[in-house]
């Protein structure tokens, strides 16, 4: 593993070095407004502390904009994200503001907020010259207005990422040293808690453990060994041996998820449910991969496991961070396996066993239409059941999948709907398990409403008719072409258009202090005054044949391929809900295409 920082800078030769300084030499004019942008970042969010706090940096950088007569127009955050890469939500909208000239200021309290990734921020700096944005760090009294301030800049990055590779490899090697001693690392896996009773902060504790509240338990040494949950322990070995027994996945989670459980030993009758993650989403049902998990991981038979990690990647593309994410192979397989310390709830031959059942399954060559080509599927991620939008989880709404029926033909099926092949009940012995479970009547009356099967073709064509009564306003027609022009749209046409007129500015303020005389200022007005009129893309012929398109959007809807009109869907529509027939109820369109078809 490569983890040495200069590594990543084989290339950058002191010939670059001095050209990036060149760069760095130039002086923008000063913005002729002073709209700013406060930037936030904290990589971990721990209660109560105030070093790098998101309102300590917000006030820090309001006491600055004040200072300097600067006006915040916004206050961007990216909380719980790290500085190492361009990955950020927040990060992106301050990158389409930049790019949509709505901001001429960026301000962070240190350098480091915005950036841990030396080259990243050098590349984050030549971006928002070209749109004429400054950068000033409030503590580093770093002002990018002064070539010292620029200098120092480049120094500074560089060194922001130092304390990233020297706390990667420190993490790293701790959780090997934890592998090693049998101890966990990470989270509290379903089955296993920690054993702090007394100050139970685990999600399935109060209101569901009968032992919240209780004393420590000792075994778990402080909360330094996982111990097993009272309930969710069971829940894990009914998982392993239904899975023996020759039940699939998805049986097992709607099996579990519809039945409750009498416990061994006891009268308490329970329904499982998942551990869910604090402060990300609470416990829920199970899913075929949350079912699949528990079975293969051999932490349940009392080993902890190393699987395959990528080293510390610092590539980035700050304007597409995904290109550059690195994928792993058969990260599912342990690289290192130990014995732990913990109380193992399976045995190991029953964990084995199971392994062989997974690979015996994935070893299996599709066959017949599963071979075929990929369809497509218009309302792939946008199509809604609307007799489950009730019965769905917070903000989980329930899909429609698009899949071949039995005659070869496209349907979408409800994923919340029972199929006729999956079996609910029990395969195992629920009394060799010491336990006995009751069936929930209520899930199966919801199922019932559901069509076994919804033509694709006649769900589709409501949504055709309902697109093609769009109108596109003229008006619309020039950012359209923007982007057939060029991927940034119309933020390339601004940024040029600015960048002419700031070359216009700097030529009339050369006039002015008798550097250049007016034969010459004429000349650059008028080379000026042509490069501004070329910029409109309504004049560029190879976009003059969209026109007439745009006029009639039904026609122009008719000539894309699906695969075009779905991902147009995609950006056109929230969710579309259709009834057990198949019926289109609700349409939730994005602004404006609310508007354009009349849904509001």
């Amino acid at each position: 593993m490569n983890t040495e920082p200069h590594s990543r800078y084989k290339n950058v030769t002191p010939e670059v070095v001095f050209e990036k300084l060149s760069e760095f030499s130039r002086t923008n004019p000063a913005p002729s407004t002073k709209r700013a942008v406060i930037y936030i970042r904290k990589s971990r969010m721990i209660k109560d502390e105030t070093a790098y706090s998101p309102k300590e940096q917000e006030r820090a950088c309001r006491e600055f904009a004040a200072s300097q007569g600067l006006e915040i127009v916004e206050i961007i955050q990216d909380l719980d994200r790290s500085g190492r890469n361009s990955d950020r939500e927040g990060f992106q909208r301050l990158l389409r503001m930049i790019k949509s000239s709505d901001v001429d200021y960026v301000l962070v309290q240190y350098l480091d907020r915005e950036f841990r990734n030396g080259i990243s921020f050098i590349q984050f700096y030549d971006f928002i010259q070209n749109y004429g944005v400054q950068f000033l760090s409030v503590n580093e009294k770093l002002d990018t207005r002064s070539f010292t301030g620029r200098f120092m800049l480049f120094v500074l990055a560089v060194a922001a990422e130092l304390p990233v590779w020297a706390a990667s490899e420190r993490v790293r090697k701790a959780k090997q040293e934890r592998r090693r001693q049998g101890l966990h690392n990470g989270g509290y896996r379903l089955g296993y808690c920690n054993g702090l009773c007394s100050t139970c902060t685990d999600p399935n504790g109060a209101g569901y453990c009968p032992l919240f509240g209780n004393p420590d338990r000792p075994e778990s040494q402080r909360g330094r060994i996982q111990v097993p949950h009272p309930i969710e322990q069971h829940a894990v070995r009914l998982i392993a041996h239904e899975y023996e027994a020759g039940k699939s996945s998805r049986e097992i989670a709607s099996c579990i998820n519809n039945t409750h459980f009498t416990l061994p030993d006891s009268n308490l009758v329970v329904k499982f449910r998942t551990k869910g993650v604090p402060g990300s989403y609470p416990p829920g049902e199970f899913s075929s991969s949350s079912i699949l998990d528990i079975v293969r991981n051999p932490f349940y038979a009392g080993y902890v496991s190393h699987h395959p990690t990528p080293d510390l990647n610092m590539n980035d593309n700050i304007e597409n961070p995904k290109s550059v994410r690195v994928s792993i192979k058969n990260r599912r397989t342990p690289e290192e396996i130990y014995l732990g310390k913990h109380q193992a709830l399976i045995s190991v031959e029953l964990w084995q066993k199971n392994l062989m059942i997974i690979n015996a399954k994935g070893n299996r060559v599709p066959s017949g239409p599963a071979r075929e080509k990929k369809r497509t599927y218009l309302l792939a991620g946008i199509g809604r059941c609307a007799e489950c939008k009730d019965s769905a989880a917070p903000g989980h709404a329930i899909h429609l999948r698009g899949t071949p029926n039995g005659s070869n033909k496209r349907i979408y099926r409800c994923a919340n709907a029972v199929s006729k092949s999956i079996d609910s009940a029990p395969a195992s012995d629920l009394q060799a398990l010491g336990m006995s479970g009751q069936p929930d009547l209520i899930m199966p009356g919801k199922v019932i409403r559901h069509r076994g099967n919804l033509p694709a073709k006649m769900l589709e064509n409501q949504v055709h008719a309902l697109v093609k009564r769009i109108n596109l306003p003229p008006e619309w027609n020039e950012c359209i072409l923007a982007y057939a022009a060029s991927e940034d749209g119309p933020s390339e046409y601004q940024r040029n258009r600015y960048n002419l007129l700031r070359e216009l500015e700097r030529y009339k303020e050369l006039y002015k202090q008798g550097l250049l005389d007016m034969t010459g200022l004429k000349t650059a007005q008028e080379r000026i005054a042509r490069e501004l009129s070329l910029l409109d893309p309504r004049v560029d012929s190879r976009l003059k044949t969209l026109i007439p398109l745009l006029a009639d959007f039904p026609a122009l809807w008719e000539q894309m391929t699906p695969d075009e009109q779905h991902s147009l869907l995609k950006r056109m529509f929230e969710s579309l809900y259709f009834d057990g027939n198949g019926n289109l109820v609700d349409a939730r369109a994005y602004t404006p295409f609310d508007q354009l078809m009349g849904l509001i």
